[in-house]
């Protein structure tokens, strides 16, 4: 098996990943650290995190969203909307459609 693809229980070779969804700030950290320990780290200084950040490495790009915790979702912080947003613009990326980027909010 070539390096970078991956083949699920029925032997069908998988592409490697091209967007990655950090669900808050602890998954962004946690993302930023394994693409920097692969040599495709994000752009120094890294940017803050913030809903729909788009942020691009050499291997991904990593798509921010507000962690659907029952604090976020019960407040109004995340909305279902906006998890949807989310998840069309990294379809979108995925596979190269021309999705519309998700306003930006920061902490």
């Amino acid at each position: 098996m070539r390096r970078g693809t991956v083949r699920n229980g029925d032997g069908d070779k998988r592409k490697r990943v091209r967007v990655i969804v950090a669900l808050g700030q602890f998954a962004y950290d946690a993302v930023a650290r394994v693409l920097a320990a692969l040599g495709a780290p994000l752009p120094v200084p890294r940017p803050r995190f913030g809903h729909g950040l788009e942020v691009h490495s050499a291997r991904a790009v990593v798509l921010c969203c507000y962690h659907p915790s029952q604090q976020n979702t019960f407040t109004g912080k995340l909305t279902e909307t906006m998890l949807d947003e989310i998840f069309l613009r990294a379809r979108g990326l995925a596979d190269g459609s021309a999705a519309t980027r998700v306003k930006r909010r920061e902490r």
